[in-house]
């Protein structure tokens, strides 16, 4: 039945954003601990963010990124991307356009295809959609 349904969705809703919100923790602890983290505790750090809904939280993580990590080319491109996704989401194109100009010319093999290769373990489809849907406003190919 309908109830039945929505409850379910309900609970997988609530699920995988506690999830997220457990890994954003574990993200900011590992941080914490390690002073001299890799790139990827950052950036794993802003997607959390990123996914339940913390947009500003998520800037400011890729933005750091931007700002200490210059010679890390694949880092920064990452967060190039999350802050175009961001962007969109605000309904700040122009803003969008620049950090994926940014990205592409890091990045200019960048697509749908290669990304899935990697963000297609997301467990929350529709936030993968709405992201996808963001970067391909920007012009992101898809292959």
């Amino acid at each position: 039945s309908f109830c039945t349904w929505s409850k379910n969705q309900s609970f997988q809703i609530r699920r995988v954003l506690h999830l997220q919100v457990e890994s954003a923790a574990f993200n900011k602890r590992a941080i914490r601990k390690n002073p001299y983290h890799p790139p990827l505790f950052l950036l794993n750090l802003g997607y959390n963010y990123l996914m339940i809904g913390e947009d500003n939280e998520a800037d400011a993580v890729f933005k750091s990124i931007l700002s200490g990590t210059a010679n890390n080319l694949r880092a920064n491109a990452e967060a190039l991307r999350g802050l175009s996704a961001t962007a969109v989401f605000r309904g700040d194109m122009d803003k969008a356009r620049e950090h994926f100009r940014k990205m592409i010319e890091i990045g200019p093999k960048a697509s749908v295809a290669r990304l899935m290769r990697v963000i297609y373990v997301w467990k929350d489809k529709a936030f993968l959609k709405k992201f996808l849907d963001a970067l391909r406003k920007l012009g992101l190919p898809e292959a």
